[in-house]
């Protein structure tokens, strides 16, 4: 179902690494969205929060790493936008979903869960998919985390990512983009989407993404004033 998804991103996606992890391969997710003819690489704002600098990998073919600033950070939409140090990385760019998440929508998300380096092993980064559901909308007032400070467009997949999975765009079966990984939780399942196999009762894992409104909320904001973070 996901196949033409997964093309579109694989080569569009790059797993973060930062200053901080040298022993772990791999901190987040980031993609290069393309809107109005400018490009533009996002990624969650929790996975670069006190770092300036972080470099950008992409596994597909030959091993390549970018260098890139932290250009702009917003934590209470959970997204930040990367700016190359030099070259810009080629290859393709993702574009917006011609419509927003809805409620039962299939769903898929393509990034670089973390994985622990081995002694004496050379670094493992490979990129994922991870297929899906569009669950609800959320309600941020019951299940927002600390960083989300202020009401925005957001909803819910049917998976628990792992870490690493964090700033990995979500797309439709087309590989629209439709939102930005933010972060998991716990939480009952609701009588709307019960079924034979569930209880009201049951706790399941749900993945809290950012909405294509949000994503658009900090492309806009592009004449703001930018945000370094910490040192890195």
């Amino acid at each position: 179902m996901f196949q033409t998804a997964f093309f579109r991103a694989h080569e569009a996606v790059f797993a973060l690494v930062a200053p901080s992890t040298a022993n772990v391969q791999g901190l987040a997710t980031a993609f290069c969205l393309e809107d109005a003819g400018r490009r533009y690489y996002i990624t969650a704002a929790h996975a670069v929060s006190g770092f300036a600098a972080v470099s950008l990998v992409r596994t597909i073919g030959l091993r390549a790493e970018f260098p890139f600033e932290v250009e702009r950070s917003d934590p209470s939409l959970d997204l930040a936008v990367l700016r190359p140090r030099a070259e810009p990385p080629g290859g393709p760019a993702l574009n917006m979903a011609s419509g927003p998440a809805q409620y039962g929508m299939s769903a898929c998300v393509v990034g670089y869960p973390v994985t622990v380096r081995r002694p004496g092993m050379p670094p493992m980064l490979n990129v994922r998919i991870a297929g899906g559901t569009v669950a609800s909308d959320i309600d941020l007032a019951r299940a927002a985390p600390p960083h989300f400070v202020q009401p925005l467009d957001a909803f819910e997949v049917d998976q628990n990512l792992h870490p690493g999975f964090s700033g990995s765009p979500v797309l439709d079966v087309t590989g629209g983009v439709i939102g930005c990984v933010s972060h998991s939780l716990m939480r009952p399942v609701r009588a709307a989407e019960a079924s034979p196999d569930t209880t009201l009762a049951a706790e399941v894992d749900f993945t809290v993404c950012v909405g294509a409104k949000t994503l658009a909320r900090i492309l806009s904001a592009q004449s703001g004033p930018a945000s370094k973070g910490g040192p890195g």
